[in-house]
């Protein structure tokens, strides 16, 4: 981490650094290294005292004043650049402060067009940080498609913290399709913790407009026999 967070700040110095002198720089100097790549394509020689205002705050070592240079990302011009969603996944992906990462996170769903449910999503849910995975979770409950349900059903099925498995089973209560209810019911039958089983079963109340309490078998055996388990909600 250490070693990519020197990366980075080098290569946003040195980005500055030829703006300053009016150098061009070819593609094949940085086909090798995204991170400059992406920075040198972000600066333009024409750069505002604001962009380089948000680049030092990037390249800064103290985490506050990169998560206010990644914050700056996501207001004025910023979303409209090219490298802006790359950056914010390098950032994501790699700076060494969990705030930082969780951040990173934030912003890039924010301008997201969600269009595309991107890579960056699936790295951040399995981020070793609880702070990084909760941010990208209720991020993820702005979308709503087969791929988030599908990370959604993995965070549920295999994430270590009881509070984001229960969130988790709070979220998936918004998609009405046999997957969530068998995510759902599966919880109920496997997880160990109270909170989850409660959150699942009112996310199954929810969906459908049945409740067998807490006895996963009573609904499994329901859900097997339905052809159309949602006829009944609401």
């Amino acid at each position: 981490m250490q070693e990519i967070t020197k990366i980075l700040r080098l290569a946003l110095v040195f980005g500055l650094l030829t703006a300053a002198a009016g150098c061009t720089i070819t593609e094949t100097n940085t086909d090798d290294n995204p991170i400059m790549g992406a920075i040198l394509k972000l600066l333009p020689f024409d750069s505002t005292d604001k962009r380089i205002d948000m680049i030092e705050k990037i390249s800064s070592e103290d985490a506050d004043l990169r998560r206010e240079g990644v914050k700056m990302l996501g207001q004025g011009e910023a979303p409209n650049w090219t490298t802006t969603h790359e950056l914010l996944a390098l950032i994501a992906e790699n700076d060494p402060e969990p705030q930082v990462r969780a951040t990173a996170i934030e912003v890039f769903a924010d301008i997201d067009n969600h269009q595309e449910f991107a890579e960056v999503y699936r790295l951040a849910a399995a981020d070793p940080s609880p702070i990084v995975r909760m941010a990208c979770l209720r991020r993820l409950s702005r979308r709503n498609d087969n791929d988030t349900l599908n990370l959604m059903i993995d965070i549920l099925k295999n994430d270590p913290e009881r509070m984001i498995r229960t969130e988790t089973a709070v979220l998936i209560g918004k998609y009405p399709s046999r997957k969530a209810l068998d995510a759902l019911i599966r919880a109920l039958a496997e997880d160990d913790e109270f909170g989850v089983w409660y959150r699942s079963r009112e996310s199954l109340k929810k969906i459908t407009g049945r409740d067998f309490e807490y006895n996963h078998q009573a609904w499994r055996q329901w859900f097997n026999s339905q052809d159309n388990p949602f006829i009944d909600k609401g």
